[in-house]
């Protein structure tokens, strides 16, 4: 059974929410970030488009608690919104998400590191790997282009020209 992952012991855990509900236009085309704290029981939701999935985070919410916590699954904790980056554009909210958790990961080893918790530069060391995602969102973006222009270099060179 899940209830028995390690999964649901983490101390804090990171869950991309998607906007999905049926087959409407809109339906499953936004992401953001849902975080919950286990030490303090908080849920804490981050949406690059301020509310657009505040319902979505809170049904994601709901789920995982009563998975988390059946005997109390009908005192499922709020989930508090935060403040975090904002999308410029219709398309950057799965950036957003990768950047929100990238950063908050390094806050919380950073702080584990503060506390003398010796696990933390291990796991930093294992982890880290220079990332696009070092340069902010501009730095995704660009990575991003250079790989398709990329691709679409390779899939031209393969193509037979036509004499």
């Amino acid at each position: 059974m899940l209830a028995g992952s390690p999964l649901f012991h983490a101390d804090v855990l990171f869950i991309p929410v998607n906007n999905f509900q049926g087959n409407g236009a809109l339906s499953g085309t936004h992401w953001s970030l849902l975080v919950f704290d286990r030490h303090n029981e908080t849920f804490f939701t981050y949406d690059s488009l301020g509310r657009a999935n505040q319902q979505a985070a809170r049904d994601v919410a709901k789920l995982f608690w009563a998975m988390v916590e059946p005997q109390r699954a009908n005192v499922c904790p709020a989930v508090q919104r935060q403040r975090g980056p904002r999308q410029s554009n219709m398309s950057d909210c799965g950036i957003n998400v990768l950047y929100v958790s990238r950063v908050l990961t390094e806050r919380l080893l950073q702080d584990a590191r503060h506390q003398g918790d010796q696990d933390a530069e291990s796991v930093e060391m294992d982890w880290y790997v220079p990332s696009p995602l070092d340069n902010g969102l501009a730095g995704v973006r660009r990575a991003i282009r250079e790989e398709l222009q990329g691709m679409a270099a390779l899939r031209e060179a393969a193509e037979p020209t036509a004499k």
